[in-house]
């Protein structure tokens, strides 16, 4: 039975149900399957099951009971175990330490419970020839199916035929003969199945084996329903009769309660006749109520029939309520708590003497003092004078009779302070007063304490305790506030019934001590970082910093910045590099500021020059070299010092890509002279200011381009051709404009033969603007050397490799000498001279002659 209560501010209500748990059939979660081994080996069958209540397994060969014990099987050889395991399970095994043929046949494992039963089957083939077991016989249940299992073990079976009174059994739509050796019959009768049945089992080679048994048909018994009349209460009498209408006998009757035995019971009797069996309750009490279950059994089946007995029963004490007495101030728990079917409803109310109880109504929590947690608790918190007097608790179910009781709650008030914890600020020379009011039954006793040290009863020289309003109040004066006045008071009231005190957290405000540990955490050129230790607050809040600075080579006018009071470090920015700076801090509360902290003198660090040099010239007097001449910075824009300067220059072709190679200037003086740098070439040149920290920004750019030079690479390609027998073509290619050191004004073509044969070999000059020309009026067949220079306004430059290169062939010259001498009638020797000038290589002479 299950009783719930909601309740609120305004009362409460109680609700209860019957939670009846019912049986549920058993499942099987594991089972095994058909096996067919040789003879030996062992072998384990196992069946898992799960119901409520828990189940019991029985496991069946073909039919009959599985018992180690069995000599048939050999009780050494055959074990059969059931355990339930962590998860509730009934775990059944049969466990065959070495099979034979006799141990084959089909295995059963049946679940059971009071909510049904489940089953499962399957062979174990052991090889071997056919063998009768010892018969069994077998009873049915009338109109139920009946398998009949041919008790016969070995295997394989060829064949199993069946006889009723040596008739032999056919299919018909009633009797099914099956090929594993089971005989089906449909809706068993006893005028026509019961008798002997002999089966006989035969293997492939003809051997067999046959067994004979009896067939018996019982009736079930069937009982008549029952039912427990409503509105059963404790103290009635009742007889039920459990009646049995049908079955074969013998018939034995059983009665159970919850699906247990009856228990033994002094007001609880059972009598038996041979067709029913009477329950008879001599005083029906509440442990009666439940189930009951009356069950037939006889030699096939047991039949049930079951009905529920609801009573009903006047409330009783659980926790009987006593009177109570609290201290003031204190939680009171009044405890009532009854029993009953149906649960009962407990409710506690305020009497008094001219009060009847019908009259008085329910108390009920007002979610904060007076709480009803559950039924038949009341609780009070802070109890309290008016609290105390009469309660009454009663509880009831509507069966008779009610019960309820009164008791009183007597609140005995101890020494009692109403403001546990006080906060005073005070400033330094004021006047405070401590009162100390407490409630309670005198007398009541106060003490004082200081930071947990007893103060003396009457004061002491620097404060005063005295008693007010009859013993009630308690007050401490002090005259006049000093810091060391700072503490915690405690005022301790206290008389028979109780103690209580208040605490006075006394805060002294006065001015902020200065800041500590001030210290300097970096230095720059521009700014200081600082940093220092929140001081003593005064017992009061700081409101904010103040930091002061100012140059030391000045007037002290300080330049006041305010700072966060959470905030204990901060940056004075904007200061001038290299110049020494005064600071201080001071911290500020409602009481004032404080004095400042020691003053710190810190100098800022140098920087490099922050302007350039001004008026910057630049001029080339000479070929590879640029004079620079400048200004100082500008002494307003760079306060920073000026050690020296840094001349920088790179080829203006290069553009903003340009990177400048820096040469640092003579010491002392404005100028610098830039050299080896490249012919008529423009430079992008440079200055800065430089000191012991850096380089300040270079000035504007200017771009001065140095005096021409000859060129300093002769022309590239060089190249000669024929033309004719007196003329070449002389070809070249330009020089590289970093190579030219000025504007090309043209080229000179250097030439000469390499031989002497016809003429002079003296070097020979042709100029010309072009990068080609012919030579005219050369020696026939001719080797020449040619080489080439380009020059600038500076002059010549330099001149290239010797080319060498020839004229084309021409007409050779006359033979020379030419002499004709007889040498015979009709012959003549002709003699001569090569031509002086053969132009070319001679391949032969013709002779020409006439009469």
């Amino acid at each position: 039975m299950y009783q719930c209560v909601a309740a609120n501010s305004l009362g409460e209500v109680q609700a209860s149900m019957e939670l009846t748990i019912k049986d549920s059939p058993p499942t099987l979660r594991h089972t095994f399957i058909e096996q067919t081994l040789q003879p030996g080996p062992p072998v384990s069958l196992k069946c898992t099951a799960l119901g409520h209540p828990t189940p019991v397994i029985t496991w069946t060969l073909d039919a009959r009971p599985l018992e180690p014990s069995s000599g048939h099987y050999g009780g050494h050889r055959v074990g059969v175990g059931s355990w339930v395991d962590v998860e509730g399970q009934v775990v059944s095994q049969v466990n065959i330490s070495s099979v034979d043929h006799l141990d084959g046949g089909t295995y059963t494992c049946t679940a059971m419970n009071t909510a049904g039963k489940v089953h499962h089957s399957a062979r174990l083939n052991i090889y071997g020839q056919p063998t009768t077991r010892a018969p069994v016989n077998v009873s049915v249940v009338e109109s139920s199916e009946a398998t009949l299992v041919c008790p016969v073990a070995g295997y394989p079976i060829a064949t199993v035929s069946w006889t009723l009174h040596g008739r032999p059994i056919t299919s018909t739509s009633r009797r099914m003969p099956r090929g594993d050796r089971t005989l089906v019959i449909q809706r068993v009768e006893a005028q026509h199945d019961v008798g002997h049945y002999t089966c006989t089992a035969s293997d492939a080679q003809g051997r067999s084996a046959t067994a004979t048994f009896f067939l018996s048909v019982v009736k079930p018994p069937v009982l008549a329903e029952f039912k427990f009349p409503p509105g059963l209460v404790e103290g009635m009498r009742l007889s039920m009769a459990c009646s049995l209408l049908s079955g074969d006998l013998p018939i034995s009757l059983r009665w159970s309660h919850n699906g247990r035995p009856l228990p033994r019971d002094p007001v609880l009797t059972v009598t038996h006749s041979q067709f029913f069996s009477n329950l008879v309750f001599a005083d029906i009490r509440g442990r009666h109520a439940g189930k009951y279950t009356c069950t037939a059994s006889n030699s096939a089946v047991a039949s049930t029939v079951s009905a529920t007995m609801h009573v009903q029963v006047p409330p009783s004490w659980v926790v009987e309520p006593q009177d109570v007495a609290v201290i003031g101030g204190e939680e009171v728990a009044l405890e009532c708590h009854a029993q009953g079917t149906p649960p009962p409803t407990v409710t506690w109310k305020r009497t008094t003497d001219s009060l009847l109880t019908e009259e008085a109504s329910a108390l009920v929590g007002d979610g904060w003092r007076v709480l009803t947690p559950r039924a038949g608790s009341l609780r009070i918190r802070d109890a309290r004078a008016e609290d105390s007097g009469r309660y009454l608790c009663y509880a009831h179910n509507n069966v008779s009779p009610p019960i309820s009781k009164t008791i009183s709650l007597s609140v005995l008030e101890g020494a009692r302070i109403e403001e546990r914890v006080v906060n005073e600020s005070t400033a330094v020379g004021e006047s405070l007063v401590l009162p100390c009011p407490a409630r309670g039954d005198l007398p009541i006793v106060f003490t004082w304490a200081r930071d947990a040290i007893p103060v003396p009863g009457g004061g002491s020289s620097e404060m005063e305790v005295r008693l007010e309003e009859g013993g009630r109040v308690s007050v401490l004066v002090i005259p006049s506030i000093t810091r060391a006045h700072a503490a915690v008071y405690t005022c301790q009231a206290s008389n028979l019934y109780g103690t209580d005190s208040r605490t006075f957290f006394i805060n002294v405000v006065e001015r902020p001590d200065p800041p500590s540990h001030v210290h300097v955490k970096e230095v720059t050129s521009r700014h200081v970082s600082l940093a220092w230790a929140p001081p003593f607050d005064g017992n009061s809040p700081l409101t904010h910093y103040m930091l002061q600075h100012w140059p030391a080579q000045a007037t002290p006018t300080p330049i006041n910045t305010t700072l966060p009071q959470d905030l204990t470090e901060a940056t004075l920015k904007d200061l001038l590099p290299g110049r020494t700076y005064h600071v201080q801090v001071l911290a500020v509360n409602a009481r004032g500021s404080s004095l400042p902290s020691p003053t710190l003198s810190i100098t800022t660090l140098q920087e490099p020059p922050t302007a350039p040099p001004t008026r910057l010239r630049a001029q080339a007097n000479q070929q590879k070299a640029i004079t620079l001449s400048w200004q100082p910075p500008a002494s307003h824009l760079s306060p920073g010092e000026v050690t020296g300067y840094q001349v920088g220059f790179h080829e203006a072709e290069l553009g903003e890509a340009g990177e400048y190679r820096w040469r640092s200037a003579r010491s002392g003086v404005m100028t610098s002279e830039i050299t080896g740098l490249r012919h008529y070439t423009a430079y992008k040149v440079t200055v800065r200011a430089v000191n012991q920290v850096g380089a300040g920004p270079p000035a504007q750019a200017v771009i001065v381009t140095t005096n021409q030079g000859v060129p300093s690479a002769p022309p590239e390609s060089v190249k000669c051709d024929p033309l004719s027998s007196q003329a070449l073509r002389v070809r070249w290619q330009p020089l590289p404009l970093n190579l030219s050191n000025g504007p090309v004004q043209g080229y000179k073509v250097f030439y000469k033969r390499t031989t002497n044969i016809e003429g002079s070999n003296a070097v020979e000059i042709k100029r010309t603007t072009n990068l080609e020309t012919n030579l005219q009026g050369l020696g026939r067949f001719t080797n020449y050397s040619v080489r080439v220079l380009a020059f600038t306004a500076a002059g010549d430059g330099v001149v290239s490799q010797p080319v060498l290169c020839s004229t084309l062939q021409d007409v050779p010259g006359t033979p020379a000498a030419i002499r004709a001498l007889a040498s015979g009638r009709d012959s003549v020797i002709v003699s001569w001279l090569p031509p002086l000038r053969p132009n070319g290589i001679l391949t032969h002479y013709t002779l020409y002659y006439r009469p």
